[in-house]
């Protein structure tokens, strides 16, 4: 019993972010089609809303997927490191999600040059990535974060953009991402030495998950009736700028070249 109030307990705590998720996927089925690579797997606890549009869904990602996703006949899981991508063929794909993973490759001007690759000639390529210019708080998973004309400039090498949006929230998203940044600088309090500025990133990412639950927890604890009321519909889709959550692009592979 105990353990369940605790699961129940986390998966509150995690509205925001589940929420956003549910959104992006919403957003995703206007775009995707045909034979479709998802690079990294961020959207694997969604991934059965973007099956209906798709002929086939490969997911690939450097680290091991859940086993919890039910199985489909176009759904397949494939364990590699990437850039490059030397299983695959070249205009193998219609569609390539790059969501919340651009951010995390080290060589990502290589990354783009390998979808382009992999691209059909008119195939698309859709980015979800952090606006640098409104995170909250430095991810040590993250390599580095964009702004519009670095993203904007990175993805042109190889691509024609053809959609630079951005993902925004409402009045309700607004406020709870306040308070989370409140709360998140009240933990940075406790750093008074600013090691956080000297320890390597890899170290960093050890305790960056637990402090993350504890933080939404708090938030929970303290605004449960706005965290709780978090739902997709706040969120929504305009043209970019710097005051984006996160970034929302759309390029596609010229079909002549």
């Amino acid at each position: 019993m105990a353990r369940s109030s605790h699961i129940l307990s986390l998966l509150a705590a995690r509205n925001y972010p589940t929420m956003q998720m549910r959104f992006i996927c919403r957003a995703l089925t206007n775009y995707v089609s045909g034979d479709v690579l998802d690079i990294g797997g961020a959207l694997q606890e969604h991934i059965e809303d973007l099956l209906p549009h798709v002929h086939s869904y490969i997911v690939a990602s450097q680290r091991y997927y859940r086993h919890d996703i039910p199985e489909a006949v176009n759904l397949e899981f494939r364990h590699m490191n990437f850039p490059p991508f030397s299983t695959f063929q070249s205009a193998q794909f219609d569609t390539v999600i790059c969501c919340f993973s651009l951010e995390r490759i080290k060589n990502d001007f290589l990354l783009i040059r390998e979808i382009q690759r992999v691209l059909r000639p008119g195939g698309k390529l859709l980015v979800i990535t952090p606006n640098q210019q409104t995170s909250l708080a430095k991810n040590p998973f993250n390599l580095r974060e964009y702004t519009e004309d670095e993203l904007k400039n990175l993805i042109s090498c190889t691509l024609k953009l053809k959609e630079t949006l951005g993902i925004y929230g409402n009045r309700r998203i607004a406020l709870y991402r306040e308070r989370d940044r409140r709360m998140a600088e009240s933990f940075l309090g406790f750093d008074f030495l600013m090691l956080h500025r000297w320890i390597p990133r890899k170290i960093q990412q050890l305790p960056f998950g637990f402090l993350e639950n504890i933080k939404r927890r708090r938030l929970l604890i303290t605004n449960r009736k706005l965290v709780s009321s978090i739902h997709e519909d706040d969120f929504f889709l305009q043209p970019a700028d710097n005051r984006c959550i996160n970034f929302f692009f759309v390029a596609e592979k010229p079909d002549r070249e």
